[in-house]
């Protein structure tokens, strides 16, 4: 039995843990997930590998140990050990044409663009968290419409019935109200849906539960004050994405001179005592051996090394190219939903509700039909959603820019 209540127990604390939710702002999110992201979790071991190449480079070649027998084992004077000869040997290849530091220097510019890899990984997950986190702000306020638009059809159908009992309206108009107030009630359905995946996808940036989320806290009302275009763009040029190619190129370059400096035969040195049987004197064995490049000089991999080499200025420019038209798109699409946020919140809105407004008096007063009046929420509903939907453009598109240039101009933090 205590057992029992023992494991109880620990269920109910395990559930309450993995239950347990919590208010977020866009910095909390950013910060966890700097610290706890899984990509860059997976990352940082490109760092501890290139650390460990460094240290193999900056290793020497081990000395090699051998035991040699000789004239044994044969006829005449050399059956069984009679003549033999054993020799103990100590090897060691000496390296030359500067192939250990050729070989260190391209670790170590391996490990430059790595660590700048793993700043490209920071600024795409930062980027992934801030565009989830507007996600869930969005959906957020897409569910408070959809529940406002939900009580406005439900606070409207005792009205109609006693209408149509009344002989004052029509069975069609609350079979249209029936209709109106379902819909309602699926789009709430589907905005409920749309949060919860939304409050997981943003947990997963920092591998919380799917409902660690509770509320997503921030204005997307909120406007940012936006340096200039050219500022923007010249910000662009410090892309850590641009930073890569220019440490590949010198992780590259030093790839050529390691091929080059392979080219070089070394020398191995050699020697030892040998000793022969049924003699006390020791004599020594020493020698040295270098290959004789006659057939190969390394030619095929020097010349990939400097193929690979001269292709980093081609891909850079496809980079630069990339980076530009990503930069021009999230500008026009800020532009264009900071249009739209204007003519809707000083136009379209102000009048969809007025409209609204004045359709449910005059409906009250019998001046109105059903069909308009739903036509009129309708139209206010859809208002609500483009706005809602410029508002979503508008924010993720500055985090977009953010991202390019690495400028910090989210307001939710304001």
């Amino acid at each position: 039995m205590l057992k029992k209540n023992i494991l109880l127990l620990f269920l109910s604390l395990f559930t309450l843990q993995t239950a347990s939710t919590e208010n977020i702002s866009l910095a909390d999110a950013l910060r966890r997930t700097a610290r706890a992201n899984p990509r860059l979790a997976a990352q940082s071991w490109e760092l501890k590998t290139a650390a460990a190449r460094i240290r193999s480079a900056s290793e020497r070649p081990n000395p090699e140990v051998s035991l040699e027998g000789e004239d044994f084992a044969g006829s005449g004077d050399f059956q069984g050990l009679r003549g033999s000869q054993t020799t103990l040997q100590l090897s060691q290849l000496i390296e030359l044409g500067g192939k250990r530091p050729a070989r260190l220097n391209e670790a170590e510019r391996s490990a430059e663009v790595a660590q700048i890899s793993q700043e490209v990984a920071r600024m795409e997950a930062l980027r992934a968290t801030a565009t989830a986190f507007i996600e869930v702000l969005t959906t957020q306020k897409r569910l408070f419409q959809s529940n406002e638009l939900l009580q406005l059809a439900e606070s409207f159908a005792p009205a109609i019935a006693r209408r149509v009992e009344a002989g004052k309206a029509s069975t069609v108009e609350q079979a249209q109200n029936e209709i109106f107030l379902a819909s309602a009630r699926i789009d709430r359905e589907q905005a409920m849906s749309q949060l919860i995946i939304a409050k997981a996808r943003l947990a997963a940036q920092w591998r919380g539960e799917p409902g660690a989320v509770d509320t997503a806290v921030g204005n997307l009302e909120a406007r940012v004050n936006l340096p200039p275009k050219a500022e923007l763009q010249r910000r662009l040029l410090r892309n850590p994405l641009l930073l890569r190619w220019g440490a590949e190129y010198a992780r590259r370059t030093a790839a050529v001179r390691s091929e080059k400096a392979k080219a070089l035969p070394d020398v191995t040195l050699f020697g030892g005592p040998r000793a022969s049987s049924g003699v006390d004197d020791v004599s020594l064995v020493a020698g040295l051996s270098i290959p004789w490049p006659i057939f190969s000089k390394n030619q095929g991999a020097i010349a990939g090394a400097e193929a690979q080499a001269s292709q980093v200025q081609a891909e850079t420019d496809v980079q630069i190219t990339d980076l530009r038209l990503a930069f021009e798109e999230a500008w026009q699409r800020l532009q264009r939903a900071a249009k739209e946020r204007v003519i809707l919140e000083t136009f379209v809105l102000p009048k969809a509700k007025e409209a609204s407004e004045v359709l449910v008096q005059g409906y009250d007063a019998g001046r109105f039909s059903q069909q308009e009046l739903l036509s009129a929420r309708r139209s206010l509903a859809e208002s609500r959603n483009l706005y809602l939907q410029s508002l979503t453009d508008y924010h993720t598109a500055i985090a977009d820019l953010e991202a390019l240039t690495g400028a910090p101009l989210n307001a939710f933090s304001k």
